[in-house]
């Protein structure tokens, strides 16, 4: 996957249950029918306690993610994964960033730390800032890529995406491999 992929969809659930797919399929450790939501990390990202991912979201009063939270995303994503090959941050309601924590963001998205993954949700892009959109593989809610890349990352990116939805974690790292 991209460092930073972006999910549109209205339903704000249904876009957090496709990350934790995304993240169970990635980190799930069954060798067949993943994610087998028995193994450790299933269980641990069910449960929301997997200490490799983490989810912001609106908080408050005002119901929205603020620069601290974004602070705390950047301090932590250079922290080495504990259980997992890679670390993953969700980003729920993305369109709740205000423009300072949208502006914190893109410096770590312009330069992310290794085997790091950012899954940032919204229900419209078009709500956050043009530098996060460019540097974000941006999906609708039915998995097809909406912003323009080149040809062949976009149907790599495709295949992956698809792979990602159907459970098939072979094939997710045979794209990967291939790149």
């Amino acid at each position: 996957l991209s460092h930073a992929v972006m999910v549109e969809c209205a339903n704000s659930a249904e876009a957090y249950d496709t990350a934790l797919k995304v993240v169970k399929n990635a980190l799930c450790t069954a060798s067949e029918d993943m994610p087998c939501e028995k193994c450790g990390n299933c269980l641990k990202i069910i449960n929301n306690s997997h200490t490799d991912v983490k989810t912001v979201s609106p908080q408050g009063n005002t119901k929205s993610i603020k620069i601290d939270d974004i602070r705390f995303i950047r301090e932590d994503a250079y922290i080495i994964s504990n259980e997992g090959s890679y670390k993953f941050y969700i980003i729920a309601d993305a369109d709740c960033l205000t423009v300072q924590a949208q502006n914190a963001l893109i410096k770590i998205l312009e330069e992310p730390p290794k085997k790091v993954i950012f899954i940032i949700l919204c229900k419209s892009s078009l709500s956050l800032l043009e530098t996060i959109r460019s540097r974000s593989q941006i999906f609708g809610n039915n998995g097809e890529v909406i912003n323009k890349v080149d040809t062949k990352r976009k149907n790599l990116a495709e295949s992956i995406m698809r792979a990602s939805l159907k459970n098939d974690k072979c094939a997710v790292i045979e794209f990967v491999a291939s790149v």
